[in-house]
């Protein structure tokens, strides 16, 4: 063989590695949670966030809602928490999404600080755990952006884990499986919003 072609295929197999390690510690990181949703498989994830370095657009959600941007976010609370944020520009405004991946049956109200989370542990016995509530950080966020973008029709949803029972929650923002979501996005009713405007503002807010 050519040693042109043993160092190709040295590189290729280098960089093949490390994109399985990559992938690995990004299934790990990312199981359960919103992307797999986003993205319409964990691979199409993978490549966009491994491979292209580019997480702004899903192949998925242009085939539902057309031309789009995605931005991520998050607000670091007292403590270390985050609340997480998707932000989505497409024809018809934009969709700010708080995500969360814990699972359980949520109890609480929109002005608790904590919610309470039902959840079974190993051996099928539940427990009751303590959880962030997401509404106030979330209000927040919501406000910055329609500062941001005066007269663009502007929704807030919630997004919990697939498995998540939220029906017995009270929330004064709706809340959504993570698998709704593209649904949602498509049955909001707003005015049209150009594939320029979209890019425009995709622009605006990631250099701030």
């Amino acid at each position: 063989m050519e040693p042109i072609a043993i160092l190709l295929l040295t590189i290729v197999g280098v960089m093949a590695f490390a994109w399985l390690l990559q992938g690995i510690r990004l299934y790990r990181n990312c199981k359960g949670d919103i992307y797999n949703d986003i993205y319409g498989s964990f691979l199409a994830y993978f490549y966009r966030y491994v491979v292209l370095r580019n997480c702004s657009e899903s192949g998925y959600l242009r085939g539902k809602i057309g031309v789009h941007r995605i931005v991520y976010s998050s607000l670091t609370k007292e403590g270390g928490g985050k609340s997480k944020f998707c932000v989505i520009f497409y024809n018809k405004g934009i969709m700010v999404v708080s995500y969360d991946r814990a699972t359980g049956q949520y109890l609480g109200n929109p002005n608790q600080k904590n919610w309470n989370v039902i959840r079974p542990d190993k051996a099928g016995k539940n427990h009751t755990y303590r959880h962030p509530n997401p509404t106030a950080d979330a209000k927040a966020y919501v406000a910055r952006i329609a500062k941001l973008f005066p007269g663009v029709h502007i929704e807030a949803r919630i997004a919990f884990h697939n498995q998540a029972d939220f029906s017995s929650l009270r929330t004064d923002i709706k809340p959504i499986h993570f698998s709704e979501l593209a649904e949602e996005l498509a049955q909001v009713k707003a005015d049209f919003i150009s594939d320029s405007e979209i890019i425009a503002m995709h622009n605006m807010l990631v250099k701030g």
